[in-house]
């Protein structure tokens, strides 16, 4: 028996919390929400006190993929107390045989040794693809050979990387760090185009936005564990007022001349200079 002192000698078992601590093994449980999932009760492991009050414990099994949790009786009611969406779980009236016990039992074995292969087979690939980051580059600084923070030093091996990738190209690298994380920006004048530059320092990126939700995020990157990065690595191509020129010429516009403060070219309509200066930034120089 089971007694709460707070309020004298008061039973915590029985009358009211009989039938919720006493669910027999094989009870389903309906979870109302996230695909009302279904749970049947495999063990009872005792009634425990917790800050919300006494409750009795039992390990479950999802009924759909096999695999097992603990379900605790607080706030646990009947299924037919259900009044609204919110997400709580219930207890049914349903009580599955021995036999679909076993099988559910059976069902979570295998789940689990999936559970292990997968850990097993994942944690191998990881360690080959270490091996192989490694091996690729050899010529950058690690960040346990270094006394940089994350972010200098993902800016340190970005301007080695553009040097080795884009040699006689002058880069501006430089990194900051701010409130909530830290960036690098690249930028150049001419030369390769962003989408070539992208390729080679995307990988120094670990923050995530997804605009469907508004919600900021990382990745896992095992190369930035290794050779640094930042949130945001922002490049930013220029395309010189002579580049721009050399553009307009080679379009069939001698003519047209590129004002700087007017961010457009002198002596062609407007549309006619959008359309050179989209075709710059699709030049290389």
């Amino acid at each position: 028996m089971i007694f709460n002192l707070g309020d004298g000698m008061k039973r915590v078992d029985v009358p009211e919390n009989q039938v919720k601590n006493n669910l027999p093994i094989g009870t389903v449980l309906q979870l109302n929400g996230y695909d009302n999932p279904k749970f049947c009760i495999i063990k009872n492991l005792g009634i425990t006190a917790g800050f919300e009050g006494h409750g009795t414990k039992y390990e479950v099994i999802n009924i759909e993929d096999g695999s097992k949790s603990i379900k605790n009786t607080l706030g646990l009611e009947h299924i037919s107390t259900k009044k609204d969406d919110r997400i709580a779980v219930y207890y049914t009236d349903t009580v599955l045989s021995v036999d679909e016990i076993m099988d559910l039992i059976k069902l979570s074995e295998q789940k689990q040794a999936a559970d292990i292969k997968a850990k097993a087979e994942g944690e191998q690939a990881r360690a080959k693809e270490l091996d192989e980051i490694k091996s690729q580059y050899k010529h950058l600084e690690r960040i346990d050979q270094s006394k940089k923070s994350s972010h200098a030093l993902g800016a340190a091996n970005i301007r080695k990387e553009l040097k080795r990738v884009f040699p006689g190209v002058k880069f501006s690298v430089t990194s900051d760090s701010f409130s909530g994380g830290n960036s690098i920006h690249i930028g150049w004048t001419d030369g390769p185009l962003t989408e070539e530059v992208e390729k080679v320092v995307n990988k120094y990126e670990w923050g995530t936005f997804d605009s469907m939700t508004d919600c900021a995020g990382s990745i896992d990157s095992q190369f930035i564990d290794l050779y640094g990065g930042a949130r945001f690595v922002s490049p930013s191509r220029t395309v010189s007022d002579e580049a721009y020129n050399k553009v307009a010429k080679a379009q069939g516009y001698p003519q047209a001349v590129f004002n700087t403060r007017s961010g457009q070219f002198d002596n062609v309509d407007y549309q006619t200079s959008e359309n050179i200066k989209r075709e710059a930034w699709k030049t290389k120089f």
